[in-house]
């Protein structure tokens, strides 16, 4: 009976979609994220969570996990050799009785948080593929720091409705040439900065032409953090995508926060 239930709780952190979270308010989110980061080191933390924590908290040590897993795994991208150590000496802890409350949890996961200023150093120098697995999660952090400067919790279908646009360009015209040398593009091309969330509607209009007719469809953008591109920026270059991504890093540092 302990091994059916546990492998119905092991199947249910590995799909985000499962009805099994519908007795956990928010617990699907952070599942989510955690697959989202192919994470599976947690997963010996989570089932000696789930029999020893209240509902509540256990929803919370997830969260816990989701957002180390954004900074060390997402962001950082150090060895995740500590994380396993770490990891199952916070559900012997649990298991144990050792650790009773969440903040002794916390402070046994506290040699896995990545620190805001380490945090914010990678973040500013995030590159992402804009394919596959790299893209979902480009398009991740783009809408959580959307979500954070516009101060609104943005609908399904206003997420389903964001693209990322390169805003310069993946196959750029010759305008963007003064700019960016073969390679300055190949450095610069898959920053985190240099993508913008973009409705599809207005994806089309962007296009590969030069910045200063992009301008114009970044500037049509609801997206807070896309519109003010086009009022911040009236070139984009090198040192214009540094800012921007310090700028993001600033951001995302108070958005994936114990």
């Amino acid at each position: 009976e302990e091994v059916i239930k546990n492998e119905e709780w092991y199947q249910a952190l590995g799909d985000a979609t499962s009805q099994h979270w519908l007795d956990f308010p928010g617990a699907a989110a952070q599942v989510k994220l955690l697959n989202l980061f192919n994470v599976t080191q947690y997963l010996p933390l989570a089932l000696a969570a789930k029999d020893t924590l209240s509902p509540a908290d256990l929803t919370e040590a997830l969260r816990y996990c989701a957002v180390i897993s954004v900074r060390f795994n997402g962001v950082a991208q150090k060895s995740t050799h500590a994380l396993e150590d770490v990891y199952n000496e916070a559900a012997l802890g649990l298991r144990s009785g050792k650790i009773k409350r969440l903040g002794a949890l916390r402070k046994a996961l506290a040699p896995i948080y990545v620190s805001d200023d380490e945090f914010e150093a990678a973040f500013s120098s995030l590159r992402l593929k804009a394919s596959g697995h790299s893209r979902r999660r480009a398009l991740y952090f783009l809408l959580e720091i959307e979500r954070a400067r516009s101060g609104r919790d943005m609908a399904d279908e206003t997420q389903a409705r964001a693209t990322v646009e390169h805003i310069l360009p993946e196959n750029p015209s010759g305008d963007w040439s003064a700019a960016f040398s073969a390679a300055d593009f190949d450095r610069y091309v898959d920053r985190l900065a240099n993508y913008a969330l973009l409705e599809k509607s207005l994806n089309r209009e962007a296009g590969n032409e030069g910045f200063g007719e992009k301008r114009k469809a970044l500037a049509k953008s609801e997206y807070v953090t896309t519109s003010e591109i086009a009022t911040t920026y009236e070139d984009w270059t090198r040192e214009a995508i540094d800012a921007r991504q310090r700028g993001l890093a600033a951001v995302a540092k108070t958005v994936w926060r114990l």
